[in-house]
């Protein structure tokens, strides 16, 4: 196993107890997330595999500078842990997402949070035009 895969490794092991490490909160808009989106997510390993080729496609463009690591190396992980702490929040109804994170404590820096991050925005948006909208909408 290469550097990485052991990385991978410890990290997925540390990410998997309970509670993780490292925990992740992040606000998101119950009013903006697309259920139906995640089901289908649920339902359908085409729609899954081409959600994480669409999250991990958007990561690399947004963070070509990230170190390869964990999300490089199997970005359907964290996926699935993405969709697991967003599904706990709904249930919850909470207005708060807790990500499981075994990999640090660098908050907003940390590569694994940053595709936390696009997973969540992928469930919440359309597409990039109802994204500028919000961004716009936030900084008046």
């Amino acid at each position: 196993m290469d550097l990485i895969g052991i990385l991978y490794s410890a990290h997925v092991q540390q990410t998997s107890l309970d509670p993780s490490p490292f925990p992740y909160i992040f606000i998101f808009s119950r009013e903006m997330f697309k259920k139906d989106k995640y089901m289908s997510l649920a339902r359908n390993s085409e729609e899954f595999e081409k959600f994480v080729k669409k999250c991990y496609d958007k990561f690399i463009e947004r963070h070509p500078g990230v170190a390869r690591g964990s999300v490089h190396h199997n970005p359907k992980t964290w996926v699935k842990f993405a969709l697991k702490g967003i599904a706990k929040a709904w249930k919850e109804n909470s207005r708060e997402v807790t990500f499981p994170n075994g990999c640090c404590s660098m908050d907003e820096k940390c590569p694994i949070n940053m595709f936390y991050e696009i997973v969540l925005e992928e469930l919440c948006l359309d597409d990039e035009e109802e994204l500028t909208k919000a961004n716009d909408q936030d900084n008046e």
